[in-house]
C-alpha cells in the first residue's frame, strides 16, 4: 500500500525563512554591484567549479514528488535567466543525515530571485511553473560520489497550487 502523501502549498519565497536553507539573493533593482551575496560552499580540495546553464520545462501543479537531492560538500545556486516564477522545495537533515520531512517547506520563487543551496540541504530539482525557463547553476563537483545523493522519499509530497 503506498503512504498516504505530505501535502505542502508553497508560501511566496523571502531571504528570512529560506535562511535555515541557504540564502535568497534578490536581483538589484538599480544599477550597482551586491558583494558577498551568497556563501559559496566547498568542501573538498579536489572539486573545481561547475558553472552551467540549465533549460527546464515547466510542471503544472498539483505535482507529486518522489524524490529529493542534496549536495554534502557543496553549496548549489540557481539564477534564473529568463522565464517566470519557481518552485522552491527544502527539508533540513535529520538523523543520520537523511531527509527530515518534519521540516519539509515548499516557495515559489520570482524571476526575480535567485537561490543558493547551504551544502547538505535536501532539496528538489529545479522546477519552473509557468514557462520554460533558464537558469545559470554553480556547484563544485569532482565526479565522484558526493557530487550529489539522491534518495527515494518514503512519502512522497504533493505540491498544491500556489
Amino acid at each position: 500500500m503506498t503512504p498516504d502523501p505530505i501535502r505542502l502549498t508553497p508560501a511566496p519565497l523571502t531571504a528570512e525563512v529560506f535562511a535555515s536553507y541557504g540564502q535568497v539573493l534578490e536581483m538589484p533593482a538599480q544599477a550597482g554591484r551586491q558583494d558577498f551575496a551568497a556563501r559559496l560552499v566547498n568542501g573538498r580540495a579536489s572539486a573545481q567549479p561547475n558553472f552551467a546553464l540549465i533549460r527546464v520545462e515547466p510542471a503544472a501543479l498539483p505535482l507529486t514528488i518522489h524524490t529529493i537531492e542534496r549536495h554534502p560538500a557543496s553549496s548549489q545556486a540557481f539564477v534564473p535567466l529568463d522565464g517566470g516564477r519557481y518552485l522552491v522545495v527544502v527539508m533540513r537533515q535529520g538523523l543520520g543525515g537523511g531527509p527530515d520531512p518534519v521540516h519539509a517547506r515548499a516557495f515559489v520563487a520570482t524571476e526575480h530571485q535567485a537561490i543558493n543551496y547551504d551544502a547538505g540541504t535536501w532539496h528538489v530539482g529545479i522546477t519552473a511553473l509557468e514557462r520554460p525557463t533558464s537558469f545559470c547553476m554553480v556547484i563544485f563537483e569532482d565526479g565522484g560520489p558526493d557530487d550529489c545523493h539522491f534518495r527515494e522519499l518514503e512519502r512522497p509530497f504533493v505540491i498544491e497550487t500556489a
